[in-house]
């Protein structure tokens, strides 16, 4: 994205910051912190992608260790310890969901703070 576009874009957030400023040299502060923020916030939504990406591998890992526990392939010698094995997948699966659903709340949030940025 061009320069100038990025400051197009960033239109609400400059009368944001210039409705606190006065003065040209504040225009330009202005400026540069919309593309700034603009970047920022953009930078911060593509790291999110990548970690939901590793969530979500992440998350299917647990979920077939959680299936192995619950249904093994060779016989089970201690009732305890299988319901111990399962317990501790389904704690280690829950976590994963949980930071998955996390990770996606984060990225709607800085998309909603990106929209209101460029609006």
């Amino acid at each position: 994205m061009a320069k100038s576009t990025a400051v197009k874009e960033g239109k609400l957030f400059i009368e944001t910051v210039m409705a606190k400023l006065t003065g040209d040299k504040d225009k330009a502060i202005a400026s540069r912190n919309a593309r700034l923020a603009i970047s920022a916030t953009k930078g911060q939504i593509s790291a999110l992608e990548g970690e939901l990406v590793k969530s979500e591998i992440d998350a299917e890992n647990k979920k077939e260790m959680l299936d192995n526990a619950k249904y093994p392939t060779v016989s089970i010698t201690d009732s305890e310890q299988y319901i111990k094995d399962i317990v501790n997948k389904q704690e280690s699966f829950d976590a994963a969901l949980e930071k998955l659903e996390d990770i996606k709340e984060s990225i709607k949030y800085f998309e909603d703070q990106l929209k209101e940025f460029v609006a």
